[in-house]
């Protein structure tokens, strides 16, 4: 099990189904385990803040289940 494998059972395990992220190479081992995980799923966005505004609508309307986003470096 890698490091992003774990990473993604661990979010599934806290009910944490559903993961916000804007793609980019800084963490494609991250993307990539996620979606090779059947029990979560993916959203994609072409900004940043789009992606963290989904993941904090997930708090506000679903507590206590938190929203998870993911992020590329730089100018991604």
């Amino acid at each position: 099990m890698t490091g992003a494998e774990y990473i993604a059972e661990f979010l599934y395990r806290l009910n944490m189904n559903k993961v916000y992220l804007v793609t980019g190479g800084a963490c494609a081992f991250m993307i990539d385990a996620v979606a090779r995980h059947s029990g979560l799923s993916y959203y994609c966005f072409h900004h940043e803040q789009a992606a963290a505004m989904a993941a904090d609508a997930i708090w506000r309307t679903a507590r206590p289940k938190v929203g998870v986003t993911m992020a590329t470096s730089g100018p991604g």
